[in-house]
């Protein structure tokens, strides 16, 4: 089994702090749309930067890849060391030192992993067991705009800051090779090879959610307990794993 992760962390500053910020990595940036902008130049590294630039608001979020931090590193006591220092450094250096990992809060995680289960007629059927059992307490039934409703099975938190995904993979994945403009044929490919494959994320989408998860309030200890905690090491076998 692959468990992937990803991070989301934010800071909100006032607008002559973020314009400045904005200003200085101008030549790196691109706009998403009329109020947001990214910059992708450490995305190779784990680290992409968004600038989202509301009139009211003035917010910078940062989408954190660990495994692409990690570089591969093999699982083991010292990774959630590691992932946080490297972090700390990454972060430090694209602001130039004037902010820190600690300026920003962390708001999302999103877990995600892959089950074999076979083929798409066991993946069909697994879903049809979870499309049945209809209400979760402290969950409601939930729509995914990526994921057509025959082929998943999504709960939303009432009120805990955590949503929940299963879905057929191989679906998804064709579906977005239809959609896509360019590279059709590398997403067929990955396709081919997501048969059976049940897809499972969990988002926690709170900081109350990480808080009470990491069961501490600053980010780089945050990020340190959820990671040495076992179900967020980045590697634990790669036999029959999928991204």
């Amino acid at each position: 089994m692959y468990l992937n992760h990803t991070l989301e962390l934010t800071m909100t500053l006032d607008a002559d702090k973020f314009s400045k910020q904005l200003t200085r990595v101008s030549n790196q940036t691109e706009y998403l749309d009329d109020d947001k902008l990214i910059d992708q130049s450490l995305l190779p590294k784990g680290l992409l930067v968004t600038y989202h630039d509301k009139q009211y608001k003035k917010k910078i979020q940062l989408t954190v890849y660990p495994n692409a931090i990690l570089n591969d590193d093999e699982p083991g006591k010292n990774n959630a060391e590691k992932l946080v220092h490297k972090l700390e450094k990454r972060v430090a250096g694209y602001f130039d030192s004037s902010y820190q990992l600690n300026d920003f809060n962390l708001k999302k995680l999103i877990l995600t992993t892959g089950i074999d289960v076979g083929n798409r007629d066991n993946v069909a059927a697994y879903l049809k067991v979870l499309q049945r059992i209809g209400k979760v307490k402290g969950f409601s039934p939930s729509n995914n705009e990526r994921l057509d409703d025959k082929i998943c099975f999504c709960l939303e938190g009432n009120s805990n800051g955590i949503d929940f995904y299963v879905y057929d993979l191989e679906d998804l994945i064709r579906w977005k090779a239809k959609e896509a403009d360019d590279g059709q044929k590398r997403l067929k490919s990955i396709a081919d090879k997501s048969k059976g494959i049940l897809r499972v994320e969990v988002h926690l989408t709170e900081a109350k959610a990480v808080r009470a998860y990491a069961n501490h309030t600053v980010a780089s200890e945050q990020i340190a307990a959820l990671t040495e905690s076992q179900i967020l090491l980045p590697k634990f076998g790669r036999s029959g794993t999928h991204r």
